[in-house]
């Protein structure tokens, strides 16, 4: 035991020139950062640019998609002989949310929709209603599973909408916009 005690302790001592290594320099010293070459600098500034108008490009792309995609719900089309000229849109939120079950002649009010993953219905919903698809689909639940209402009639296809509502009186829905309609009536948002 006194052969360990007795030996002195060494340190290892480790020296460096400090400006011989510039990471180091940075790290130990507090100095300044290495400044990158003239042509790396120039180098990232072009990769730089380069990404940022891919980055625009793109996103200019995908907001002309969603705007393309998103717009095609414009027009609200009611049963042939009903007597109403134009709808409010809370008036239209109150219907689609079946709060309100009669057209204002005493009419019963049936409505048409789509299934919820429709492009349609998922933009009649956040253009003309101004709520999300499941905010309208939960408050249909609500009532379905209290007992106190029914759910829209979902139906197929755009074509069977505008046959169902030309043919149900009282009946309400949404078709895209492409202008005047025969066989529905098409009411303004105001």
């Amino acid at each position: 035991m006194t052969g360990l005690s007795s030996m002195p302790k060494q340190r290892e001592v480790f020296e460096f020139d400090l400006s011989q290594c510039p990471q180091k320099r940075a790290a130990c010293g507090g100095l300044d950062p290495p400044r990158p070459e003239p042509f790396k600098q120039q180098v990232r500034n072009e990769i730089t640019k380069a990404g940022m108008r891919s980055l625009v490009v793109f996103f200019i792309a995908l907001c002309l998609t969603l705007s393309a995609s998103v717009s095609k719900a414009q027009e609200v089309a009611v049963y042939p002989k009903n007597a109403e000229d134009r709808i409010s849109r809370d008036a239209l939120r109150a219907i689609f949310s079946k709060r309100l079950q009669k057209w204002p002649d005493g009419t019963p009010v049936t409505v048409f929709v789509l299934s919820d993953r429709s492009p349609l219905h998922i933009a009649f919903c956040k253009q003309v209603l101004n709520v999300f698809p499941h905010q309208l689909r939960r408050a249909w639940d609500r009532l379905v599973y209290s007992g106190t209402g029914q759910s829209p009639l979902e139906v197929a296809s755009e074509s069977e909408m505008r046959e169902r509502i030309a043919t149900t009186p009282g009946a309400i829905g949404y078709l895209p916009d492409k202008g005047q309609d025969d066989q529905v009536k098409i009411l303004p948002v105001r």
